[in-house]
């Protein structure tokens, strides 16, 4: 049975109409895409049941049946308004229905009233009515990212018919689950035929069985009625476990499929990489899937997508308090406002669409964020003076209630800047005034420190801009990854075990560069354990036997150290003391332009 269309009118005491709705967005820095995954992917995390999410991206075409649930169940009714009616129409017609579709799976989903007007006692249950009723809710989640407030008009903003359907397997405080199925459209303000205004604001759902004395409300579909439709839809399928919302975007704007899954990809990289890094052995907090036509795009880790692996580093090093991190404090009125990091190496080859993201060229910037640690945006210093090196910081401010709210307060309905003018005179606009200030200065101290005479100036070592391609010493795909570690060496006649060795940076030393790599071994056994680093060229994206360089030059293992900096070993063999445990740093010496890894040998 098709859906019923509710069309909101103004009511006496005014409302907001659907185009200055449409306007609150405001303009953001990003593009509409990045925008998109940004305000979506930030409402998935403030919407988690747990430690942990899920999101799924999706661009297809809808097939004939699809199509066909589309234009019976809920196209069949149109607005009165001629503008929403011409943008609705090719949704109807035509033979190629293209839709974007957003999921989540691990979150609360739509959960709670369904009327704007009844008050519910737990904030947490107001996602319904904050996505689907509300313009501009307030944040409602101590350090989340602001669920569901202006920046969900990026939703509309993404669509050519300004159309979404909502699909939700929502959870309530008890614990029990309901399905709710609902279409939005926001259009322009028009006069209907009875001469009564309407905002532009139109709803496909159920009309309740008491009608709402405005005669302009519908509840969404609720149970096996919202399953069916979104079966219809070709909608991800959810099973008890699978709470949390799919968002379908009507006709997204995009030229293409593929290239608009691509910079999806990159921007979920770009702002959502802090959640993304798995640690002590666990999943990472948050998982992203994209499809494009049924097509599975590879989704690397950010290690693996330079420049952040510079950034990952600067971001542990401000998470654990680690010395080479800064604090950064405001002295009137005196508080902590966070910690900052910085981090140098050689700019690393671009992959997965990362030309697409907010940093041109070399990185040279700071990664702005609050203790939510989700990337608010990335300030730029100074870059270094040759383009093949680059640096990346990190800055996270204080999850002091006060410190925090200021930040959170100062940013615009994308969440995409810290404003501290927007905030009113006071210790919060101070604290992201100076927060700002403090945090260029710092960044100018650490990279580009006041030279002495006999200081080694970061420009060093003298190479050519080919030396970028040194960032990627090792095979650093997903797939080369996953063949790597199964590499692992294991003992046959005695219990010991070496990992596979890890590239972990690259630093300058007279003649060339020495590449670093991680080596951990263990040793179970009663006897010394000999471990041999043999360097190779990489070739084929292999590691060959290969030593010699064209120009007669060779790779050469320098040393191991462990962990801390301490001296164990020279040249390419070490020798592991019996019942022990260890975490190498091996340097091989490259005196030229030219990829290396490292092969592991044990004589056992």
């Amino acid at each position: 049975m098709p859906l019923d269309l509710s069309s909101e009118p103004f009511p006496a005491n005014g409302a907001i109409a659907g185009e200055g709705a449409r306007k609150l967005l405001g303009t953001p820095t990003l593009t509409l895409l990045q925008t998109l995954a940004r305000e979506s992917g930030q409402n998935a995390w403030d919407a988690r049941a747990s430690d942990s999410v899920r999101m799924q991206v999706r661009l297809r075409t809808l097939d004939e049946a699809q199509a066909a649930c589309l234009r019976s169940e809920i196209l069949a009714n149109l607005p009165e308004s001629t503008h929403s009616h011409d943008l609705l129409e090719p949704a109807r017609t035509s033979s190629c229905v293209t839709v974007l579709e957003i999921s989540d799976f691990g979150g609360v989903g739509l959960g709670g009233p369904t009327r704007a007007d009844i008050a519910s006692p737990d904030k947490t249950a107001r996602n319904f009515i904050n996505l689907v009723r509300n313009i501009g809710a307030g944040r409602d989640i101590a350090g989340g990212g602001g669920t569901y407030g202006f920046g969900k008009m990026a939703l509309f903003a993404a669509s050519e018919c300004s159309t979404v359907l909502l699909d939700s397997l929502a959870v309530d405080a008890s614990g029990s689950v309901e399905r709710r199925f609902i279409g939005c459209h926001v259009g322009e303000e028009y006069v209907g035929a009875n001469g009564r205004r309407f905002t532009g604001r139109h709803w496909w759902g159920r009309s309740p069985d008491e009608p709402d004395a405005s005669g302009g409300f519908v509840e969404p579909l609720l149970a096996d009625e919202a399953e069916a439709i979104a079966e219809g839809l070709g909608l991800p399928r959810r099973v008890a476990a699978d709470t949390g919302t799919t968002i379908m975007i009507l006709l997204p704007r995009v030229e293409n499929l593929h290239d608009a899954a691509a910079e999806i990809r990159a921007a979920f990289l770009w702002f959502f990489w802090p959640k993304m890094i798995a640690e002590g052995g666990a999943e990472p907090p948050m998982t992203f899937a994209i499809e494009a036509e049924g097509e599975t795009l590879l989704v690397p880790s950010p290690e693996h997508f330079p420049p952040l692996d510079l950034f990952v580093q600067a971001w542990r090093l401000v998470k654990s308090s680690d010395p080479q991190s800064r604090a950064v404090i405001c002295e009137r009125p005196r508080k902590l406002l966070g910690r900052m990091a910085i981090t140098r190496g050689f700019r690393g080859d671009r992959k997965y669409g990362a030309e697409t993201g907010p940093i041109q060229g070399s990185a040279h910037h700071v990664a702005l964020m609050r203790p939510v640690e989700l990337v608010v945006k990335y300030l730029p210093g100074t870059p270094l003076p040759h383009e093949a090196h680059e640096w990346a910081g990190v800055f996270i401010c204080n999850d002091d209630v006060e410190v925090e709210e200021a930040f959170a307060r100062s940013e615009p309905p994308a969440h995409d800047d810290w404003m501290p003018n927007s905030l009113p005179k006071g210790p919060a606009q101070t604290w992201v005034n100076v927060g700002l200030r403090r945090v260029g200065q710092l960044a100018s101290e650490i990279v580009h420190p006041a030279q002495s005479g006999t200081a080694t100036t970061v420009e060093q070592p003298p190479l050519g801009s080919a030396a970028a391609r040194l960032g990627q010493l090792m095979p650093r795909s997903v797939e080369d990854e996953d063949r790597v570690r199964r590499g692992t060496i294991r003992g046959r006649r005695r219990a010991w075990s070496v990992e596979p060795a890890e590239f972990i940076t690259l630093e300058p030393v007279e003649g060339g560069v020495s590449a670093v790599f991680r080596v951990q071994a263990r040793n179970s056994s009663a006897e010394p354990l000999a471990i041999r680093a043999m360097p190779g060229l990489v070739l084929d994206d292999r590691i060959s036997g290969e030593i010699e360089l064209p120009d007669g030059g060779k790779v050469v293992t320098q040393n191991w150290t462990t962990a801390s900096g301490e001296h164990f070993a020279t040249g390419e063999i070490a020798l592991l003391p019996a019942g022990s445990f260890g975490d190498f740093r091996i340097r091989v010496l490259v005196p030229g332009l030219a990829a290396v890894g490292l092969s592991l040998d044990v004589e056992d």
